[in-house]
């Protein structure tokens, strides 16, 4: 038997390939170039999905308003009327002092007008808004303070500034445009909810910062609302 040493298999091996005949490797595929107008024609297909596609959502969102029910129209007759619990007004030489919080100070009563709650002060609707009677008076209801505490906050009333704090009425019951009537002849209509700010951080539970940045963003919504004064009158 022949030994074969693997030199020499190597050597078979060279030879064997310089003999062989040279392969052709085919081009690659380039693919063919694409003119302006063929990209203007795509992008014009593209556009018509998409239009497509928003006319069979909007169809879709048409249907289903027809088929689920509609929500209740307001009827102000149906909501039980409430009660003011407490009044609330800080008056200017109270503000930004030494030891100042955003409570406001419970106070008997006052005449509600467009200049505000009696002599109750806000730094920015009086500086930067010049006055606005849109946020001539604030008001909270006693649902979103017992909500509050429930969580864990130690809110107290007044802590969130609110110039009228009302009990027997939800929250939500109160909405951008409708109007109440408080006392017997003050008409308030509602512009906005109130947003809840940095100051909020004066009050002595919220520290460090941390734990009020958590209060301010679980308060979001929920800080009461913005009425302007439709009628004057006393509470």
């Amino acid at each position: 038997m022949r030994l074969i040493t693997p030199a020499a298999l190597l050597l078979a091996a060279a030879a064997a390939f310089q003999g062989a005949p040279p392969q052709q490797l085919a081009p690659l595929a380039v693919p063919p170039a694409v003119g302006s107008q063929a990209c203007e024609t795509n992008a014009r297909r593209r556009t018509r999905r998409r239009g497509v596609l928003d006319d069979l959502a909007a169809t879709a969102q048409d249907l289903l308003s027809k088929v689920s029910p509609a929500p209740a129209a307001y009827n102000a007759s149906r909501v039980k009327p409430g009660n003011i619990v407490r009044c609330g007004a800080k008056a200017q030489n109270q503000s930004r002092v030494k030891g100042w919080t955003t409570n406001k100070p419970s106070v008997p009563g006052f005449v509600i007008s467009s200049t505000g709650c009696g002599n109750d002060f806000n730094n920015y609707r009086t500086a930067k808004l010049r006055g606005d009677n849109e946020r001539a008076v604030s008001i909270l209801t006693t649902d979103v303070l017992g909500a509050l505490n429930g969580e864990g906050w130690p809110v107290r009333v007044g802590d969130l500034g609110e110039n009228l704090f009302v009990d027997g009425m939800r929250y939500d019951v109160f909405a951008i445009g409708r109007r109440f009537l408080f006392g017997k002849t003050a008409i308030l209509e509602i512009t906005e909810p109130i947003a809840p700010c940095a100051y909020l951080c004066t009050l002595p539970y919220l520290t460090p910062k941390w734990r009020c940045a958590d209060f301010i963003r679980t308060l979001d919504r929920r800080r009461g609302w913005y009425a302007k004064v439709v009628a004057t009158g006393p509470v």
